[in-house]
């Protein structure tokens, strides 16, 4: 599991440095998810890879959860943990990994047992897709017509953290952002600065706006 997660991290971090999916950034959160999807990816023949099979399981489960997260967006799913991403795509790919990167497996020559082993695992993981899909809609079906499926929007504002838990789940001062502001100047005001989001200790967000200075007649400060 540390050869496919940590090579579906490192995967991650180049691909988002390089541009490949989005900016060019660091991207500290999707590599987590990514590091766990890769770690999701290699448990289907998690005894039988080799170290070099664990990398290739690891790096394809980290290319599967971009790809399942970038669907989960665009059809508007309501997932801010890439829970589906790392789990559903990590995971089903480690199932079709197994009988394609073990030693036994089609990589390493066609034969009748490895044809039946991917044969038997897509079944498997179309049987547990099936399942899962039934039930969530019976589920969250229930729960939508009784009304309890959603919070308040006001709670979702708030964060649930604060809302339902009465803590927030991270530090205030991981709230703090900058939104940097260039010098403008209208209807006799300058503002300069930055407008900051700010989230207080009851989970309150507080936009704090720029430097605004009165201007005279001249365009000078009063």
């Amino acid at each position: 599991r540390a050869w496919g997660g940590s090579w579906a991290g490192v995967s991650m971090l180049l691909m988002s440095r390089l541009g490949m999916v989005g900016e060019r950034v660091w991207a500290f959160a999707t590599t987590l998810n990514a590091v766990i999807a890769g770690m999701v990816a290699v448990c289907g023949a998690v005894d039988q890879y080799t170290p070099l099979m664990a990398l290739t399981t690891g790096a394809g489960g980290c290319v599967v959860f971009l790809v399942v997260r970038h669907l989960v967006m665009k059809f508007q799913v309501d997932d801010p943990l890439d829970a589906v991403a790392v789990h559903f795509g990590g995971g089903f790919f480690g199932v079709i990994a197994g009988p394609l990167f073990t030693p036994s497996g089609l990589i390493h020559g066609v034969t009748d047992h490895s044809i039946r082993q991917l044969r038997d695992n897509v079944l498997g993981g179309a049987a547990i897709v099936t399942w899962s899909v039934l039930c969530s809609i019976l589920l969250f079906g229930s729960l939508r017509l009784l009304g309890l499926l959603r919070v308040s929007e006001e709670q979702e504002i708030q964060g649930l953290d604060v809302s339902k838990h009465k803590e927030p789940a991270y530090p205030v001062k991981g709230w703090v952002i900058d939104f940097p502001v260039q010098v403008q100047q209208n209807n006799g005001l300058r503002k300069n600065g930055s407008y900051t989001l700010n989230r207080s200790e009851d989970g309150e967000f507080i936009m704090i706006g720029p430097q605004v200075t009165k201007l005279s007649a001249d365009g000078g400060p009063v």
